[in-house]
């Protein structure tokens, strides 16, 4: 008897636990709060929802959403760090979301209560929820379990996000840490041969150089093998990729022509994706009148249940489908980008650079500013034994695919639309190759794609 009463006791906890989780995601699929402190910058609606938290902080005059805002364009804008993010926001007395609910911790074991730290800044920085999305289930421990996408309010455009995670990404490429000295690509330059990245370094009574992370002790001891790419003399190579860069920046005056045609393609694509939008959600107005005329169909005896269970669930998924293509069209259509003062900022900044690059000598902190801002990577294929002799090629996005001639053999400039270069197992051997970037975005960086489907036939 005791065993059955276990038994009963573990099936009915099981049975709770999926109802649980079950009815949990109901709510989430209905676009409310699941439970649980809200996110730092919103707080729970009356309908259950999240909401942007305008109200200004106990003893400050900035709201958590204002908080927000400022940490995205002190990251995008200003390339501040994590931790010098932290340092400001406790210098300025903004108190955490821990100090503004009223929960109290004890000062203990070195536990800093209610001062900004790296672990929190880094959660909110790379949370989808600012952004306009809240994604259940991504912290779940169980592989199987179901992401749920719920929209919510966005209290930072999806434009300053994506700049912000890459200004994030930038900064991981450019960190000092402990190095001795400055190196002008550090970060930059990848090696074709197994895709790793290179890393200067100094050895004891030896030349300064760049050599591939394939190529180290760790490779040879535990994988077997050991990358083909030499190693490059330092002052070789960082010559190379500044008088590169150096030509591409006077040389090519048409760069503010290329940039307008690649905005103004944009804006044809935003008119597209309006257009898009409205025969969307004409389409979803068409799916609720067919849902009306199944039930109807189905009181006057004229369908089975089967065939309504059917219809309904046709039309279900097909709703489903609609909706996740609005939001997308909706999110594409909030990123939004002013042509004229895009190309003034540019304009301003290859000036600014021109001048100073008809100068004799440039100081390196202009130098490694110079490179950050124009040039995306460096790719690298020169194997080991061979020569310092390279074929130069410079990669320019915006334009559609094609490559200039140059009067030197071993050198070529190719254009390419952004977002569209395909990766190919060619290896492009003795070369290497400049991959330029402009310092805005021409279009969001993620866009999900887009499915239409054909609207059911009206019953």
């Amino acid at each position: 008897m005791f065993s059955i009463l276990v038994a009963n006791n573990a099936m009915e906890r099981a049975n709770i636990r999926e109802r649980s989780i079950a009815g949990t995601r109901r709510v989430v699929k209905e676009r409310g709060w699941a439970g649980g402190r809200s996110p730092y910058g919103y707080r729970i609606g009356a309908d259950g929802r999240l909401a942007i938290n305008e109200t200004p902080i106990p003893g400050c005059t900035v709201s958590e959403a204002e908080v927000v805002r400022l940490i995205f364009r002190w990251v995008a804008e200003e390339r501040l760090s994590l931790l010098s993010v932290a340092a400001r926001l406790n210098a300025m007395g903004i108190p955490t979301s821990s100090m503004t609910e009223g929960r109290k911790r004890n000062l203990h074991k070195g536990y800093l209560a209610g001062v900004w730290q790296l672990a929190a800044l880094s959660y909110l920085i790379h949370g989808t929820t600012y952004k306009g999305f809240y994604l259940y289930g991504r912290t779940s421990k169980n592989p199987d379990s179901e992401l749920i996408s719920q929209p919510v309010p966005a209290i930072v455009s999806p434009e300053l996000w994506d700049q912000a995670q890459d200004a994030l990404r930038r900064n991981l490429r450019w960190a000092k840490r402990n190095a001795r000295r400055e190196y002008l690509p550090s970060g930059l330059m990848r090696c074709e041969f197994c895709g790793r990245r290179f890393q200067a370094t100094t050895p004891t009574n030896c030349t300064p150089r760049y050599r591939c992370s394939g190529s180290i002790t760790q490779d040879t001891l535990f994988l077997g093998k050991v990358c083909k790419s030499r190693h490059l003399p330092l002052a070789w190579i960082e010559d190379l990729v500044w008088e590169e860069l150096k030509g591409w920046i006077l040389n090519h005056h048409d760069l503010e022509a290329v940039m307008t045609e690649a905005l103004q393609e944009q804006e044809q694509k935003r008119q597209e994706w309006a257009d898009s939008l409205a025969r969307v959600k004409r389409d979803l107005g068409q799916a609720e009148t067919q849902r009306g005329r199944v039930l109807t169909l189905y009181r006057k005896g004229l369908m089975s249940d089967a065939e309504l269970e059917q219809q309904l669930s046709e039309l279900k998924t097909e709703h489903g489908h609609l909706q996740r293509v609005a939001e997308e069209l909706e999110k594409r259509l909030s990123f939004t980008v002013d042509l004229d003062s895009a190309v003034v900022s540019i304009r301003h900044q290859l000036e600014a650079f021109r001048k100073a690059l008809h100068k004799k000598t440039v100081p390196f902190p202009l130098k490694r500013k110079i490179v950050e801002t124009f040039v995306n990577e460096v790719v690298v294929s020169l194997e080991r034994g061979n020569p310092l002799h390279v074929a130069k090629k410079e990669v320019v996005p915006f334009r559609a695919e094609q490559t200039e001639s140059r009067p030197e053999k071993s050198r070529s400039l190719s254009w390419q639309r952004e977002g569209t270069a395909k990766r190919t197992k060619e290896r492009h051997t003795g070369t290497v190759q400049i991959f330029y970037r402009f310092p805005f975005p021409p279009q969001p960086k993620t866009l999900t794609s887009i499915t239409f489907t054909t609207p059911m036939p009206a019953l």
